[in-house]
Order: structure tokens, then C-alpha cells, then sequence
């Protein structure tokens, strides 16, 4: 079994329309750097809507997601992490 490791991060852009997209691929980042202190609305690979209410700064989601919405998202400065393996399992 291989580690559950990031190879690669990009900068997110919380959209209530579009999910989060990779090197023009549709992808689901494997965890979400919060830069800036707030609340995270995520939609997670199944589907699930959740929000992780006042997240510091500087702290890591450990949960995979689909979406970061722009409504109910006030953190700032979000990185998600993803994995050579998120874009080969599309």
C-alpha cells in the first residue's frame, strides 16, 4: 500500500459551481492548507456538504475534497495538496 503522499499543491479559488480543477483535470485535493484563520465548506468525493468551522491559521484539513465553496468559506489562502495518483485514478 502506498502513503497517502502530496506531490503537488495549487492555490483554490472557493466556487459554489465548479469543482476543484487540476492541470485542467477535475480532481480531489487529498488535503487543504488553510492560510488565512476562518471556516472551510467543503463537498467531499462522496458527495457529503460539510463545514470545519474556525480553522486557524496555518492548519491542514486532513480530508479529501471536491468543492471548497465560496459561500460558507471565510478562511483565506487555501492550498490544496494532490497526489500524482488523484490524476491517474480519474
Amino acid at each position: 500500500m502506498a502513503l497517502n503522499t502530496a506531490t503537488n499543491a495549487f492555490n483554490i479559488t472557493p466556487n459554489d459551481s465548479e469543482d476543484l480543477i487540476f492541470q485542467g483535470i477535475q480532481t480531489d485535493a487529498a488535503a487543504i492548507e488553510v492560510g488565512g484563520a476562518g471556516d472551510v465548506r467543503i463537498t467531499t468525493p462522496k458527495g457529503e456538504d460539510i463545514t470545519f468551522f474556525n480553522r486557524a491559521a496555518g492548519s491542514t484539513l486532513p480530508y479529501k475534497a471536491r468543492r471548497v465553496w465560496a459561500t460558507g468559506t471565510t478562511a483565506t489562502s487555501l492550498v490544496a495538496a494532490v497526489g500524482d495518483y488523484l490524476l491517474l485514478e480519474r
